[in-house]
């Protein structure tokens, strides 16, 4: 027999043309069956080929990082906290965590002070930017520097943004 699942209707427009006795006799439906009846709630599928970028913890750890290096050392969490509250709320939990994992990787120091920690940036940007290119070239490219200029001209650079690489790579400012 096919599979059904039951489903809760969370979008008031897709019962509206329907009446109640269909509604009541219809609380089971197949997946195919709900797909073809309101396709618009079929779930998105991203392009193939497409992998997301990077994942959320290391979106929120890159998030951290650039907040310790806008501000002034040593930081507070407090501090932290203020900065990255527009762009990434987080739990004060959440960036402790954070905090000691990038401790761990030697990343961030941390200096206790009594019961509160402060907190300093032990690699600058540049630094964090070499090594997660290289990090991204060797997971996701296989080491390939053809794969990874290959997605690079396939990501949505302009042509005027890929003439600029060219010429910083031509010129060796890079």
């Amino acid at each position: 027999g096919v599979a059904k699942y039951q489903f809760r209707v969370l979008d008031w427009r897709l019962v509206m043309d329907t009446d109640l006795e269909t509604l009541a006799t219809s609380l089971y439906v197949t997946v195919d069956d709900l797909l073809k009846a309101h396709p618009e709630v079929a779930p998105q599928r991203p392009e193939v080929g497409i992998a997301p970028a990077v994942t959320d913890a290391e979106v929120i750890t890159l998030a951290v990082m650039q907040a310790l290096w806008d501000l002034e050392p040593p930081v507070t969490s407090g501090e932290l906290q203020q900065q990255l509250k527009e762009s990434h709320p987080m739990a004060l939990t959440t960036l402790l965590t954070v905090l000691t994992r990038l401790a761990d990787k030697e990343f961030v120091k941390i200096e206790k002070e009594g019961r509160s920690s402060r907190y300093f940036p032990l690699i600058t940007r540049e630094s964090y930017l070499a090594g997660q290119s290289r990090r991204f070239l060797d997971q996701v490219c296989g080491g390939s520097l053809s794969a990874f200029a290959a997605a690079l001209c396939d990501s949505g650079l302009t042509r005027e943004e890929l003439d600029e690489l060219r010429d910083l790579l031509e010129r060796g400012t890079l």
